[in-house]
């Protein structure tokens, strides 16, 4: 089990339905935790001042988040799969 001390868990994909959840959970049990996505978080504000708005690939968004992330959670992903398979 992962045990937090100064670092921080990053979740990627933060605004989203699970990202959110996992948020909370982070946060209700006191693990310092940081999203990034790439919009938002419409939810909950609490998220939302947690989460970095970057989007993960461009390396220099990815280079301005925080240095000392122990764990990174990744969420992140493009939700409108039938429309990307559809027309690439």
């Amino acid at each position: 089990m992962f045990t937090a001390s100064s670092s921080s868990v990053l979740v990627t994909g933060s605004s989203g339905t699970v990202g959110t959840a996992l948020m909370r959970r982070l946060q209700r049990d006191g693990v310092h935790s940081v999203g990034a996505d790439v919009g938002p978080n419409r939810w909950f504000d609490a998220v939302d001042e947690r989460t970095v708005q970057a989007d993960l690939r461009d390396p220099e968004q990815v280079n301005d988040l925080p240095a000392d992330i122990a764990l990174i959670v990744h969420l992140g992903a493009n939700a409108r799969g039938p429309q990307l398979v559809e027309g690439p």
